[in-house]
């Protein structure tokens, strides 16, 4: 139930334009996934009850008794033992296949598996997200596990790198093996210009991490304000909800309004279009510019955002610096408001 809740929030929230992203609930989907698959014992309860009021109905769906194969395989004497085989074979086959499945899954019903396979179902949700299997494998034993063993190790690496396969195949195409794809065009650059950058890169990265730092403590603070609120009308179930459901309404009018009204006061966003292929127009917005322009506070704010991000990377001189800074520090702003209230977010 869960699950289901979790993956329908995720898609109305991304969809619906909040500053969130879909990578941080689908780790949080691997570890459920993962944790359902030692929860068994409902199911098999509910599948002893089916059979008993309802006994071909059971073999015909597959949930006939697996206990009655240990029958199959000990009758007869031991010349008709090829002969047992095959109808056992053929019993598991015809009747006995979920039934088989739950037993088997049966298993996992421990603390032990449990807990291994929470960390694997992680694991693959981020990889899937990121396209990384060694990251999602290093992520697995930094963040979702206390004591990760050797044999942990190639179990997490085989499944998270079967994770990244699936949304390969999905995509129809293996050089996209994640949700977010940000690969980047090629560089003429030479590789003497490249050291050049390196203090440049050193500076990007200060100032990144006094920036992260800065986030951090505001995110904490308000985080802190908002359970110490929730706390003092916690014991008032009703009111307490009310408020968690006017909190995200507030949130999504919010940024519903920041988003709209902000390229329409950027003067510097109308700038001329200059594509001289139809390829990649769909992510250009025109908004309220003239005829031949394009908004680019719009187009970031409304195009694909993956599309954005990797438009950003790869051709920064094509946007104004007011642009970036704009869109930058209205995400920024966003992110700490939104990031705590009840909807499936990343964090």
């Amino acid at each position: 139930r869960l699950f289901f809740v979790k993956a329908l929030g995720t898609v109305f929230a991304v969809s619906s334009g909040l500053v969130v992203g879909p990578e941080g609930p689908v780790v949080h989907l691997g570890a459920i996934i993962g944790a359902s698959m030692t929860k068994t014992g409902d199911i098999e309860g509910r599948l002893r009850l089916f059979r008993k009021g309802h006994s071909k109905a059971s073999r015909l769906l597959g949930c006939a008794d697996h206990e009655h194969l240990d029958t199959i395989a000990c009758s007869g004497s031991n010349r008709d033992s090829r002969t047992n085989s095959k109808k056992l074979a053929r019993w598991w086959k015809e009747n006995s296949i979920i039934s088989s499945i739950i037993f088997y899954l049966s298993h996992f019903r421990n603390d032990l598996e449990r807990r291994n396979l929470i960390s694997i179902g992680a694991a693959c949700g981020f990889a899937a997200a990121f396209g990384a299997p060694v990251g999602g494998l290093l992520y697995s034993m930094e963040e979702a596990s206390s004591f990760f063993s050797h044999h942990m190790l190639w179990k997490t690496l085989t499944a998270t790198a079967l994770a990244t396969t699936c949304i390969a195949i999905y995509h129809g195409d293996f050089t996209r093996y994640s949700m977010l794809s940000l690969e980047s065009g090629d560089t003429t650059e030479s590789l003497l210009a490249r050291f050049s950058e390196v203090p440049l890169y050193l500076i990007t990265g200060g100032l990144g991490g006094l920036l992260g730092a800065a986030f951090n403590i505001t995110f904490a603070f308000t985080n802190k304000s908002r359970k110490h609120f929730y706390d003092n009308i916690a014991h008032r179930k009703g009111c307490f909800l009310i408020f968690k459901l006017i909190e995200c309404g507030l949130i999504s009018i919010l940024t519903s309004v920041l988003m709209l009204t902000l390229p329409l006061q950027a003067s510097w966003a109308c700038q001329d279009i200059n594509v001289t292929t139809s390829e990649g127009t769909g992510f250009l917005h025109r908004y309220n510019c003239e005829a031949g322009q394009i908004n680019e506070v719009g187009s970031l704010l409304f195009g694909s955002r993956e599309e954005s991000i990797k438009d950003i990377l790869t051709n920064p001189e094509n946007f104004e610096p007011e642009t970036l800074l704009s869109v930058g520090l209205l995400f920024l702003g966003l992110m700490l408001v939104t990031f705590g209230i009840s909807i499936p977010s990343g964090r």
